[in-house]
Parts: structure tokens; sequence; C-alpha cells
């Protein structure tokens, strides 16, 4: 399995190189930044699993940052953890309401952070286990939603009206690219 990306979002540089070190010895890739404006950068660059966002941000601040990640079309939908000094109910509702999935106050626990962030990236674990929807240059197999389509050069796609059992055999055959061709004896005349 692919390694999860963290962006770490933070101008205190102690602080962020502290979680950049917690989050690598547990096995997740880190970079970090210290303004929201590079951050928006790196964030179109890399593309992360999580982004764990400090509010008080030079350049442009964190709910800013994070509205604008947020309304990006076509981004990846990154996990988004406010790490902040601001600890008031006010504070916590607007982040959260800007965007952010989870929000955790200055001075933080280190244990509690690491399971914040562990908690996050299950949830997109679920969320990839999930989604069966596999595609090939002329089929598209929605095993959640029971629907098979045939792609046919510059014509529209055609929705294929298959039993139960040719259904489960077409989504077998796709979810399992190369190996029918692959296996022994397979050799078509």
């Amino acid at each position: 399995m692919k390694k999860k990306s963290i962006l770490i979002v933070e101008d205190e540089v102690e602080i962020a190189r502290l979680i950049q070190q917690l989050l690598e010895k547990e096995g997740f890739g880190c970079r970090y930044c210290g303004d929201g404006v590079e951050a928006l950068r790196l964030f179109q660059q890399q593309q992360p699993d999580l982004i764990i966002l400090d509010l008080m941000l030079p350049g442009m601040d964190g709910l800013e940052v994070c509205t604008r990640i947020r309304k990006q079309s076509g981004a990846k939908d990154s996990y988004i953890l406010m790490l902040t000094a601001k600890g008031e109910e006010i504070d916590r509702v607007i982040g959260l309401s800007t965007g952010a999935d989870d929000y955790l106050v200055k001075p933080f626990s280190p244990i509690e952070l690491v399971a914040r962030v562990r908690a996050l990236l299950r949830r997109s674990l679920r969320q990839e286990e999930q989604a069966q929807v596999h595609r090939t240059p002329h089929f598209t197999v929605d095993v959640d939603q029971h629907i098979a389509h045939r792609h046919l050069d510059s014509q529209p796609s055609e929705a294929l009206d298959l039993t139960i059992q040719e259904f489960k055999l077409l989504a077998t055959f796709i979810s399992y690219p190369g190996a029918i061709r692959d296996a022994p004896g397979a050799e078509l005349s």
C-alpha cells in the first residue's frame, strides 16, 4: 500500500519539525511549509492525503487556505486537521464550518495528534475499500450500483442489460486485469 502523505502548514518551525518527526516515525510521508500561499502551491503539486493546518499564518490565514482548498474542483479531497492556539468554541465552529475535518488546540498532546491523524486516514482507507468501480478501455463496472457500461469508439457509452450471473462474471474479470489472459492454457485460437 502507498505511504500516506501529509502536508504540515505551520509557521513555527520547531512545531512543524516536531510534528514531522512524530508522523514520519509512524510511517507517514511529510512535508511542511510556513505560510498560506506556499501551502496552496504545495497542495496543488502534492495532493496530500491529509493537511495539518495552523490558522495564524503569514501571507494567507488558515481559514482562507481551507476555503480555497475546498473550492478547488478536480482536486483531491484531502482531510484537513486544524491545529491552532485559537481554542474558543466559536473558533472551532468557524474552523469546522469552513471545511476542516478535525480541530486540535495548541498546546497539544503528541499522542493525541497521531491518534487523530490515524483516525482521519482510516476513513480514507474505508472509502477506498468501499468504492468498487472498475474501468477498462471498453467497460466501466460499478459493483455497488450494479451497473455496467460498454464504451465504443466515438460513440456514447451504452448501459449493458446483464443477468446477475453475467454481471458477476464481468465484474470478476475486470477486477483482475490480465489474470485470465495470463493464465496457463488461456490462449485463444
